[in-house]
Formats: structure tokens, C-alpha cells, sequence
């Protein structure tokens, strides 16, 4: 990450994350010890996860996924590859708003 690491988003945490975290649609990043306790990823049966920053409905199954944190340059270039330039502008554009 370029000597900047981002922190949990979780209240009770604010850890430094490691390799891997959750990531939400609103850009919020969670370490894998807090997303379990949190049931993020694997809610109880019969439940619906939940955000746990603004208690929205995570109802997608890509609302909160599990990333790589640091992925290696021949996987960046494979995920961009194919995409239309606006696109790939769009992402970079995100990226730097973070």
C-alpha cells in the first residue's frame, strides 16, 4: 500500500488491516476478525447482514467482499484489461478519493 495502511473502519478497532479485509459499496474497509464478529460476511441463518457503520441492508452479494489488500501488478492488469477507458478512469478517479 505505499506506506499508507488503512485502518479498520469498526469503532472498537481502528487496527492497522493486513493483507486481506472486507470492503463495502461505500467504501468502508474492515478487518476479517471484526467482519466475523460482526456476521458481515456469514450472517446467521435466517438474517440479513447489515452494515454495521449505518445499519443498512447489505442485500447484494457484492455489498461486502473479502480483498487482497495489495494485489501484485499482473493482476491489476488483468482486472482493467478489457474494460472501456472511461472506465478505468472511473476507478482511478475513486481510488484517489479515498
Amino acid at each position: 500500500m505505499d506506506g499508507c495502511v488503512p485502518r479498520c473502519s469498526h469503532l472498537w478497532c481502528r487496527a492497522q488491516t493486513d493483507g486481506c479485509a472486507v470492503l463495502t459499496t461505500c467504501s468502508h474497509i474492515y478487518r476479517l476478525p471484526c467482519v466475523t464478529a460482526l456476521w458481515l460476511i456469514k450472517p446467521p441463518p435466517n438474517d440479513q447482514r447489515t452494515h454495521p457503520a449505518h445499519s443498512t441492508a447489505l442485500s447484494q452479494p457484492d455489498d461486502a467482499v473479502i480483498a487482497v489488500l495489495n494485489p501484485s501488478n499482473d493482476y491489476k492488469t488483468c482486472v482493467l484489461s478489457g474494460l472501456s477507458p472511461s472506465s478505468t478512469i472511473e476507478i482511478r478517479t475513486r481510488v484517489l478519493t479515498l
